[in-house]
C-alpha cells in the first residue's frame, strides 16, 4: 500500500468550526458574557496575520490571502437587484437645510466659535451664488451727477489745496536723499549703530551730547534731541559749558538727587570724531582708546567714574539727511584715507579756512585758487614724483587730516537770532528758574592756534562775573549778561595724551568744552587705587 494524501478541503467551503478566527462560526452559545468577535472583526484579523498569499516553486497560487477573491478570472458576477443602487444616499429636506445654513452662517461670523468637525454635506453649494438669467450690470457710484456740480466740487477742493499736508510732494521730496550714495559717506548711519543708540537712551539717566567747539550747530543731533523732549523732562542750555570740576560736581549732585537708586548712568552721544571717548578720559584715567580718526569706538562700554556714577561711551552717530559729503569729510565723519579724490574738497577748505591761516600754517604764498594752493605746497614739500609732477593727491589727504585735527584755525559763527525768536523765547522761560553763569577762566586757557584780530568776538582779558550758590543777589539782576567766547578743539596728539596734572599749574586742553581755573574736588582728582595688604594667616 502506498502512501495516501490527505485531500485538500475546498477553499470555498464553508466551516462550522467554533475556532476563534472563523468568520464563518456562529455567534450563538458563547460562553460567559461577553460577546463574540463578529465575522468582519475575524476577517479583518486574518488580513493583519495573513495578508499575503502562499505560492509553490513554479509561482502558482496555492493559497490566496483572506482579502483575495476565489472566484477566477473572467467569472460573470451578479449584482442583488436593489432600488438603493439608484437613490439618493443622503436625504435633507429644504427648511433643515435652511436651518444648517443659519448656523452654519453665524459659526462662521463668530471669532470666538471655530468649526471643527467636517460634514459629509456639501458645504461649497450653500456658499454659492444664484446664477439669475438676466444679470444686470452695477450702477456706477460716482460722486457727482451732473457737469456742473463735477465743476463746482473741483473748485471746492483747488481751494482746500495746502502743499504743506500734498503726501506726494513729501514722497518726492524724501526720494531726494535716497539717490544712490558711496558707502563710504554711509559711515555712522546703520541700523545697527541706531539701534545701539536707543539701547544706550534706554539705560541711561542722564544723557550728554558732546559737540566740536569750532562747529556746535553742524555736530548736533537734533533728531535725537526731539527724541529726547518727549522722553526727558529735564534739559540743560548751552549757554553755560560745564569744565571738568564742575562737571564732576554736577554729577555727584545728580547722583545725590537719585539716592533711591544704587547707582545712575550717564550716556555720551554724538558725531563721529569730537572727542567723547577723550572726555570720559578725562574725567578719569586713560581707559577708553582714543585716535584722531573716526570709527576708533566699535561698541558701547560702560566705564565707572565713581562708586555711583557710571558713564557709557557710545559710537558716533550721524543722521542720514542735511549733510553732503564735503560737510561729512570736514566734520571728521569720513576717514581720510579711504576718500578716492581728496583734492575735489580742498575748494571747500579755502573757503572755511582764512587765507592767512593756510600762509601761517604751510608757508605758502602766492595762490589764489585750490588748485594753485596745491601745487605751490608740493613744490614747497617736494612732492614731485617721477616726471616732475607734483603729487596733489597727496598734499590734498594733508590738509583734510590737519583740518580735521584741529591744526587749521576756523570756526563757525553762531547762528543769528531773531527778534521774534527771542521775544517768544522770553515768554516761555520760567521766572522761577534763575539763569546764573558760573566763572570760567577762559582767558587762562592756553590754546596753540592764534586767531587775527577779526576772528576775535570778545576781549578775554576782560573781568568775568563770579556768581556762586550762596551769594546775594539783588532783586532783578538773575539774568546776568552773556559773552560770546571762543574755545579749542585739541590736535590729534593732545587727544591721545592722559590728562595733566592740575597741581603742576600747566594749562590743559579740553576738547569740545571750556575748562574751570577751580580746582576739582581732591576725592575725585588724580584718585589712586589703594591696594589693601592681605592679613597673613598664622600657621
Amino acid at each position: 500500500m502506498g502512501n495516501r494524501t490527505k485531500p485538500r478541503k475546498a477553499l470555498n467551503r464553508i466551516s462550522h468550526a467554533k475556532h476563534r478566527l472563523n468568520p464563518d462560526r456562529s455567534n450563538k452559545g458563547g460562553k460567559g458574557s461577553g460577546q463574540l468577535r463578529s465575522s468582519s472583526t475575524v476577517r479583518r484579523l486574518l488580513m493583519y496575520k495573513n495578508f499575503k498569499a502562499n505560492y509553490d516553486r513554479r509561482g502558482k497560487m496555492v493559497r490566496p490571502a483572506p482579502f483575495q477573491g476565489t472566484l477566477k478570472s473572467g467569472t460573470v458576477a451578479r449584482v442583488e437587484p436593489n432600488r438603493r443602487w439608484f437613490g439618493n444616499t443622503r436625504v435633507i429636506g429644504q427648511e433643515a437645510l435652511q436651518k444648517f445654513q443659519e448656523n452654519l452662517g453665524k459659526a462662521i461670523a463668530d471669532p470666538y466659535l471655530c468649526v471643527l468637525k467636517q460634514t459629509k454635506l456639501p458645504v461649497t453649494l450653500l456658499m454659492q451664488k444664484r446664477k439669475k438669467p438676466r444679470s444686470h450690470r452695477k450702477k456706477p457710484k460716482v460722486a457727482t451727477d451732473d457737469l456742473q456740480e463735477m465743476v463746482n466740487e473741483a473748485a471746492s477742493r483747488s481751494e482746500r489745496y495746502d502743499e504743506v499736508e500734498d503726501s506726494y510732494l513729501k514722497r518726492e521730496a524724501d526720494s531726494e536723499h535716497c539717490e544712490f550714495q558711496d558707502p563710504l559717506f554711509r559711515k555712522g548711519q546703520s541700523k545697527r549703530i541706531w539701534n545701539e543708540l536707543y539701547k544706550v537712551l534706554d539705560s541711561s539717566d542722564f544723557v550728554l551730547k558732546v559737540l566740536d567747539a569750532r562747529d556746535p550747530m553742524g555736530t548736533g543731533c537734533f533728531n535725537v534731541e526731539k527724541f529726547l523732549k518727549k522722553e526727558k523732562a529735564f534739559q540743560a542750555e548751552l549757554k553755560s559749558p560745564l569744565g571738568k570740576g564742575a562737571l564732576i560736581n554736577v554729577l555727584r549732585q545728580l547722583a545725590k538727587l537719585n539716592s533711591e537708586r544704587q547707582q545712575i548712568s550717564v550716556g555720551l552721544i554724538g558725531f563721529p570724531n569730537v572727542g567723547k571717548s577723550s572726555i570720559i578720559n578725562a574725567l578719569r584715567s586713560k581707559v577708553c582708546n582714543v585716535a584722531p580718526i573716526a570709527g576708533e569706538t566699535k561698541v558701547w562700554q560702560y566705564v565707572t567714574l565713581m562708586r555711583q556714577v557710571y558713564l557709557i561711551d557710545f559710537l558716533g552717530i550721524v543722521y542720514p539727511t542735511g549733510n553732503s559729503e564735503e560737510q561729512l569729510i570736514l566734520k571728521g565723519v569720513v576717514r581720510v584715507e579711504n576718500v578716492k579724490e581728496p583734492s575735489e574738497y580742498i575748494d571747500h577748505v579755502v573757503q572755511r579756512v582764512r587765507k592767512e591761516y593756510l600762509v601761517r600754517t604751510y608757508q605758502v604764498d602766492n595762490w589764489n585758487t585750490a588748485s594753485e594752493f596745491l601745487v605751490a605746497l608740493c613744490n614747497r614739500n617736494g612732492r614731485l614724483p617721477k616726471g616732475g609732477e607734483p603729487d596733489v593727491s597727496a598734499s590734498a589727504r594733508m590738509v583734510l587730516n590737519d583740518f580735521q585735527r584741529g591744526k587749521l584755525p576756523y570756526y563757525v559763527p553762531p547762528p543769528e537770532l531773531k527778534e521774534e525768536n527771542v521775544a517768544e523765547d522770553r515768554s516761555n522761560r520760567n521766572d522761577t528758574v534763575i539763569n546764573v553763569r558760573v566763572h570760567q577762566g577762559i582767558a587762562q586757557v592756553v590754546t596753540s592756534m592764534e586767531f587775527v584780530d577779526e576772528d576775535k568776538l570778545c576781549d578775554l582779558n576782560e573781568e568775568e562775573v563770579d556768581v556762586s550758590d550762596d551769594a546775594d543777589l539783588p532783586k532783578g539782576e538773575h539774568e546776568l549778561p552773556q559773552k560770546t567766547y571762543l574755545c579749542k578743539c585739541a590736535s590729534a596728539k593732545d587727544r591721545s595724551r592722559p590728562p595733566i596734572n592740575v597741581k603742576r599749574k600747566k594749562a590743559r586742553k579740553q576738547i569740545g568744552i571750556v575748562d574751570f581755573t577751580q580746582e576739582p574736588d581732591s576725592r575725585f582728582s588724580n584718585r589712586r587705587k589703594r591696594r589693601r595688604k592681605k592679613p597673613k594667616h598664622q600657621m
